[in-house]
Formats: structure tokens, sequence, C-alpha cells
């Protein structure tokens, strides 16, 4: 038998929330400790509340109901796509860590997220600041890859963060005519070449 602590609880309920944490998510909950949170993920899979392998968990039977059993039932229900996985696994990786300060929204808990259009998988959700209320929006251009298509795809990355840059604008715009506060924009980039392609862009 599992007694869960305050912080095997709070995975449950990010689990819930996101559907499914990577390994580097799991150890920041348990204070990025070296052996700890592989012992604890190992107890609490034996004790049926999380399914893990080598790379990442997500609730078991036992974990469901404990959300149930606090009034969680909006559970976040994950795919067997493999691409699927690693981009919930990812948003839970960034979102996660700021729950203290920020209200997170993952990406589909916007409602306006289809007028994202092309940029949808590369758009990771909002934070708000529980402080000042100041609103930002994550994407995740990712990186380029060398290769033969590498032109194709620098052309696709050109066109994610022009898009972005007209949200900046707009958003500014709406500033002038309201008290709405400008929603601010966070890129997320995967390696040098791509920072310096956003930099040159925007």
């Amino acid at each position: 038998m599992v007694y869960l602590q305050e912080r095997d609880k709070f995975l449950l309920k990010m689990m819930g929330a996101y559907g499914i944490l990577n390994n580097k998510t799991i150890t920041g909950i348990y204070d990025n400790r070296f052996v700890y949170p592989k012992h604890r993920k190992k107890a609490l899979a034996d004790a049926k509340y999380i399914i893990k392998n080598n790379k990442y968990a997500y609730l078991g039977i036992k974990g469901k109901r404990y959300l149930e059993s606090i009034g969680i039932k909006n559970i976040k229900q994950i795919s067997g796509d493999k691409y699927a996985r690693e981009r919930l696994c990812k948003i839970s990786e960034i979102l996660v860590p700021l729950n203290d300060i920020y209200e997170c929204y993952p990406s589909w808990k916007i409602k306006d997220v289809n007028r994202l259009a092309d940029r949808k998988l590369q758009f990771y959700g909002k934070i708000r600041n529980k402080i000042n209320g100041n609103e930002y929006y994550i994407y995740n251009i990712g990186n380029l890859k060398m290769g033969k298509d590498v032109d194709k795809l620098i052309g696709i990355k050109r066109s994610y963060i022009k898009h972005i840059k007209e949200e900046i604008v707009h958003n500014a715009l709406i500033k002038e005519d309201t008290n709405r506060k400008i929603e601010r924009v966070i890129i997320l980039v995967g390696d040098r070449l791509t920072m310096q392609l956003y930099k040159n862009e925007l």
C-alpha cells in the first residue's frame, strides 16, 4: 500500500491536466533529486496509480480514481500516436514548473486556438502571472535539421516567425484602444541556427 505524499498528489493532478509527463518533469516535481523520483515512480506504478516506461508516465486506474475522489473529472486523454505524446510531454515540461507563479493554460484549453492555423502545432499554450495579470503566449519553433530539404524547412520557420510577429503587432494595436494587457510572446528554439533565423526575421 502506498501513502500519497503531497508531491505525489501534485504529480497525479498534473498528469490529469496534461495527460502525460516525461522523466524531466517528474524529477522536477520531486525537487530534482537524483534517485528518489525513480523509486517513487516505481512505487506509484506498482500500486497502479501511474503507468510508466523509461521515458514518461501517465495515469493508472488508481490515479484516475484518486482524481475523481477529489472532484477532478476533466482528465486529459492521450492518444497512441508517438508524436502527439512527445508534444504533450514537451508542453507539460514547459508549463508544470511555472504552476506556482502562473495560471497555466495548455493549447487545448485556449478557445481561439484554431485561429493560429498553420502554427497550431507550434503553439504550446498561455500563461498568466498571478500577481500582475500579464499574459504570455508560448510557441516552440523547434530546430533546423541540416539536409537536402533545409531550404524548405527554413521557409516554413520564416512563415511561423512572420505570423507570430503579426500577432505581436496586432495585440499592441488592441492595447491602444482598450485596457487589455498586451499578450506577450515566448519563443522556444531548439538550436543556434533556429535562434539566428529568429533574430534575423523578428
